[in-house]
């Protein structure tokens, strides 16, 4: 699967991409232990599988909400889109102790 989500340059989104895209998402960090546990997508509950949250974007504005958990509070991780087996595409960075929550606007066009 291809990267699918752009960042936003006019600071409306976080996130631009096409309507009905098939986006991937999924935690990376150095212990491996910093994991998703629960997503929302424009509040209704997204399946996770293995730690990664896939959706189809809906048109207009959609809003991804991700809850994280790892081991050690203080460990840093990064939000990636999942694009194939060897690319990733990052949309944050952050720690635990910032808040176990992530929330990304997409907007779909």
């Amino acid at each position: 699967m291809a990267c699918q989500l752009q960042p936003d340059t006019s600071g409306f989104a976080d996130f631009v991409t096409t309507t009905g895209a098939t986006v991937q998402v999924g935690v990376a960090s150095a212990s491996g232990t910093v994991q998703i546990t629960g997503a929302t997508l424009n509040g209704t509950p997204a399946a996770v599988t293995a730690g990664t949250v896939t959706f189809t974007t809906a048109a207009g504005r959609n809003l991804l909400n991700l809850a994280l958990m790892g081991s050690d509070p203080q460990e840093d991780y990064t939000v990636n889109e999942l694009c194939d087996a060897t690319t990733t595409n990052p949309m944050a960075n952050g720690n635990l102790e910032d808040g176990p929550t992530r929330g990304f606007r997409i907007d779909a066009i």
